[in-house]
């Protein structure tokens, strides 16, 4: 996206490089990089296509909130994440639950209920919206498309691509009111409220 990450990195000390399709959020995170004087790289590049862009390998391979979701084929992101580490390298994914998908999230919903499929299909789920996930607008109507990946899915594809799976993590938790209903605590988190029995809505690998 425009570089949060990738510069959170870079802050640590780290040698890093940020890929995003998208010309004007690799403007803003060049932008940023120079205003708070870190080093970074940022390349403008469909995440399929990387490996005509770039030849490096690196230590770790990191992905985050809100990732899987634009992704038609999680395969050959998965054969990219393993051909671009080092021998002995990391990849680390912290990303929004798809089960967290499955549930209606228009502006009037008060509960959970059931209104797209939790598995993956070639073809996405449409959606309309005001503005876009990025900038809130109510004067522009925003056609989506978006895709859903399992957590089955996203651990089978990463495994054949030769990855060795250390941990899964689930968390009762996302980093953003994903549904109208859900309630920020005081630690930044996002749940749901507690006549609600807990449900994975974050997960780790």
């Amino acid at each position: 996206h425009f570089g949060l990450d990738t510069l959170s990195f870079a802050r640590l000390g780290a040698k890093v490089t940020g890929v995003d399709f998208s010309s004007q959020a690799i403007i803003q995170a060049r932008r940023l990089s120079q205003e708070m004087n870190l080093s970074a790289k940022f390349i403008c590049c469909d995440i399929y296509d990387l490996s005509e862009t770039l030849a490096e390998q690196f230590d770790i391979d990191f992905t985050s909130y809100g990732v899987l979701c634009w992704l038609p084929d999680l395969k050959p992101w998965a054969t990219l994440i393993e051909s671009f580490l080092n021998p002995g390298g990391r990849f680390y994914i912290v990303e929004h639950h798809n089960l967290l998908g499955v549930f209606d999230n228009r502006e009037d919903a008060s509960e959970l209920s059931i209104s797209k499929t939790y598995f993956h299909s070639e073809i996405p789920v449409a959606y309309e919206d005001r503005g876009t996930y990025a900038c809130r607008d109510d004067k522009t109507l925003y056609k989506g498309y978006e895709w859903r990946h399992g957590i089955g899915d996203v651990i089978s594809v990463l495994s054949r691509a030769g990855l060795h799976i250390d941990f899964l993590n689930e968390f009762p938790y996302t980093s953003w009111q994903a549904l109208p209903f859900l309630e920020q605590g005081r630690d930044g988190w996002w749940g749901l409220p507690s006549k609600i029995p807990e449900l994975p809505l974050m997960f780790s690998l």
